[in-house]
């Protein structure tokens, strides 16, 4: 399994030392990618409901600091070496895809080939608004989206493209991605048309841990293959899952399990039985999001490198 931890581009915190520190702290301890995540205008107001907490509001209030997130992939690439770079998740229709494309070819030159691209379709229709997109239609122009990216990132050019949203007729993207990779695409989302979009156009899944069973992720991962062989695609790689953390000495309702909670408050030894449980479904990444200060996160993240990375190596863990 890999591992993963959020940079701190938002809330109080939220600073180029925090995200640097963080992010070095990573490579350090033989975590394997840092994650940004992506919000543009946030409304003070919004009826729409976060999908991942009881109050049904983003747990970063819209008053609060929050960093541009391929600006911020820029900052990261330049203060680490080894970590892959990834968000979680893009939304895609909150830009023109020729725009994503060159930001994301942009990030993957400066971090010479660590940028992993996260994509997802939003669920606050007031951000949509402020930006001028559309919240009805933002499934259908994510799929669009993709399709047009498939060719801006690729070595044909110039590209011409014509879908119902989107319309590019001789355009160069240059220079492309690093050496000319495929950029990897992991699709967020557990709803049928995120399922689809999977296996029609990701190279991973990346699903949130609350709600995901064992029966929803076996469920899942074999409706994603099928999708992937009717489109004429290799199943999806790679299984990731987004994990929000909180590290204690005693786990919270140890008898609730890990897929009914928003936030996984446990103790290291729990944290080990977990990821167990998910790696023997074919999880093979976990992004860790902790709150708190940046201290507090360099604390839990070396707690875990020290104790829950040998664990799950089957090496023993001294204390």
């Amino acid at each position: 399994m890999k591992y993963g931890v959020m940079a701190p581009q938002m809330g109080w915190n939220a600073s180029a030392a925090a995200c640097r520190d963080v992010a070095q702290a990573a490579e350090d301890l033989g975590y394997d990618s840092v994650w940004t995540a992506d919000h543009v205008a946030m409304p003070a107001t919004y009826e729409s409901e976060y999908p991942f907490n009881e109050v049904g509001k983003f747990p970063v209030p819209g008053a609060r600091p929050f960093y541009e997130v391929f600006t911020t992939l820029g900052y990261l690439s330049a203060v680490t070496q080894r970590v892959q770079l990834g968000i979680s998740v893009c939304i895609v229709p909150y830009r023109h895809p020729s725009l994503l494309a060159k930001s994301i070819a942009t990030v993957d030159q400066l971090s010479e080939g660590r940028f992993i691209f996260g994509a997802g379709v939003g669920w606050l229709a007031e951000e949509f608004d402020a930006l001028g997109m559309s919240y009805r239609t933002r499934g259908k122009d994510t799929d669009e989206a993709l399709r047009l990216l498939e060719l801006a990132l690729g070595e044909e050019q110039p590209v011409t493209f014509k879908g119902e949203r989107y319309e590019i007729e001789d355009i160069y993207f240059a220079p492309g991605t690093w050496q000319g990779r495929h950029v990897p695409i992991w699709v967020g989302g557990v709803k049928p048309p995120a399922l689809r979009r999977t296996g029609n156009a990701g190279d991973g899944w990346f699903p949130h841990m609350f709600g995901a069973s064992p029966e929803m992720m076996r469920a899942s991962m074999d409706t994603i293959a099928s999708h992937a062989e009717a489109a004429g695609r290799p199943t999806p790689s790679t299984t990731a899952l987004f994990i929000p953390l909180e590290l204690v000495e005693r786990t919270i309702d140890p008898d609730v399990p890990a897929w009914e909670k928003r936030l996984l408050s446990v103790s290291p030894d729990d944290l080990t039985q977990v990821l167990r449980q998910y790696e023997a479904l074919g999880v093979d990444n976990v992004l860790f999001t902790m709150g708190g200060t940046t201290d507090s996160k360099l604390e839990s993240m070396q707690r875990i490198a020290a104790e829950v990375f040998p664990a799950m190596a089957g090496l023993a863990v001294r204390r």
